[in-house]
């Protein structure tokens, strides 16, 4: 009779233990190497794109933002071409790349060739 909302619960604990290891796993690859980093994210518009690290510090990350967005996250290759990467330079807190990364907007981070 009780097995039933403990598997439920055991469930959420589990869903809630990965998800707060995938974030802490995605902000140790931004931290390891900051330098040449490619971050996939969703844009407040619903659609996908990409940024590239260039420099980090403490509290702040600068970035090459890419120009291009896709309407599908997994069409998101199509659009990491090195030219397509604007050449100024945008800052952003840690603390605003720590915000999307909780909201799940930052859906992967990787080295860059």
């Amino acid at each position: 009779m009780l097995s039933g909302p403990i598997f439920i619960l055991i469930g959420i604990g589990l869903f809630t233990f990965n998800q707060i290891n995938n974030e802490n796993e995605l902000l140790e690859r931004l931290k390891n190497g900051n330098q040449n980093k490619i971050i996939e994210y969703e844009t407040e518009n619903g659609k996908y794109t990409t940024m590239k690290t260039i420099k980090m510090s403490v509290d702040s990350v600068w970035l090459y933002e890419n120009q291009f967005e896709i309407e599908k996250y997994s069409q998101i290759g199509r659009i990491t071409s090195e030219n397509n990467y604007s050449s100024d330079t945008t800052k952003i807190s840690v603390t605003n790349l720590i915000k999307c990364l909780e909201k799940g907007k930052i859906k992967a981070i990787y080295r860059s060739k």
